[in-house]
């Protein structure tokens, strides 16, 4: 029991940090991710245009996580 509610609070969390670097990067402009790749690759389009950035700076990007135990305890 103790574990499925740490695992929540944890997936939680790391959903927040990795939602507020995406966040951060997209103001700076910056694609960590290199979401970029797959939009040059797969709509060449969008990136022929030039609307790629402009596009990245509004995308909404959604993070999930899975947060699974395999084991507890103390470290030596």
């Amino acid at each position: 029991m103790k574990e499925k509610k740490l695992e929540k609070f944890i997936k939680g969390k790391v959903e927040k940090d990795i939602a507020r670097m995406f966040k951060t990067c997209q103001e700076a402009s910056s694609d960590v991710k290199g979401i970029g790749e797959d939009i040059r690759a797969y709509h060449p389009q969008l990136w022929r245009e030039g609307k790629w950035k402009d596009i990245y700076k509004d995308l909404k990007i959604e993070t999930k996580v899975n947060v699974n135990i395999v084991r507890s305890g103390s470290i030596r």
